[in-house]
């Protein structure tokens, strides 16, 4: 086993150890009903960063989508419902794979009729045809191959459509405690500040690159699961007892406080395939 496959299995416990299970009491009480008004959605952007990317998509009915790591498939399903495109969701993870479809079985069917849920390695999945849209939302800090995802999308997507990339990403006073903090506790091993992920787009070939900052939107939910934890304190403390109770806030507030310092940002970014390529291959 060279190396490049150790981290690579060892990228893959990580995400099994953290992610085989998130349906459990307290990521319904503190993330889905605390942060997100009830939607499973596995990320700090929430319906703000799905409207967000879809308005700037110009996301209509009959448009093609597919969503990197896409976990559950819960923004795969809120843009099916809301914009009434198709959505493919790509996703490594087996067990998060068969609960989106299990979600997906049990949705409306003007929403189960748009979405499919495949499982593959993004840096590998080659789309059926040209999309008009390739997203992921807090994923790419979590691939051990930046530069391969990209490419990737990039030959995925129909000429001038874009690729946008929600993530979390370095701050300007990042440091290794934080990194070394962020790979233990969810195997973020990709944490690029706002000119390496400008270098990396462009140098997989992406025009009209642009980075926002939407850090305010990881504080806002790091403070809404805090509340929630504090306020449902006793019934998870009955459920899964105070250690349990106790690490989700005390790895809550070292990620809330690592925002506040710019240690950690939240960042949008996007850039377009050259509308002058050719061929979708």
């Amino acid at each position: 086993m060279n190396e490049s496959t150790k981290v690579t299995a060892e990228i893959r416990e990580k995400n099994s150890e953290i992610y085989d299970e998130t349906s459990g009491l307290v990521w319904n009480l503190a993330v889905y009903e605390g942060a997100h008004e009830g939607w499973e959605f596995i990320n700090l952007g929430g319906v703000t960063v799905a409207e967000t990317i879809a308005r700037r998509a110009n996301l209509a009915p009959g448009k093609q989508v597919a969503e990197l790591c896409a976990g559950q498939g819960a923004i795969c399903r809120y843009l099916a419902g809301g914009f009434g495109v198709n959505v493919v969701g790509v996703e490594w993870n087996g067990k998060q794979v068969k609960k989106a479809r299990e979600r997906l079985a049990i949705a409306p069917d003007e929403i189960s009729r748009l979405v499919r849920i495949t499982e593959a390695d993004c840096t590998l999945w080659t789309a059926p045809h040209p999309m008009d849209l390739v997203y992921s939302v807090d994923a790419m800090m979590l691939l051990p191959d930046v530069r391969e995802t990209l490419r990737r999308s990039l030959e995925n997507l129909a000429p001038a459509c874009p690729l946008m990339v929600a993530t979390i990403g370095a701050g300007t006073a990042v440091t290794k405690q934080v990194r070394d903090f962020a790979w233990d506790v969810d195997g973020m091993l990709s944490l690029y500040d706002i000119p390496q992920y400008e270098f990396l787009f462009e140098e997989a070939g992406f025009q009209n690159v642009a980075v926002e900052d939407l850090t305010h939107l990881a504080i806002r939910a790091s403070e809404k699961i805090e509340g929630a934890l504090r306020k449902h304190r006793d019934t998870i403390v009955s459920s899964e007892g105070e250690a349990v109770y106790r690490g989700w806030i005390d790895v809550g507030r070292v990620y809330l406080e690592a925002f506040r310092q710019n240690k950690l940002a939240y960042l949008l970014v996007s850039g377009e395939r050259p509308g002058l390529l050719g061929s979708h291959r």
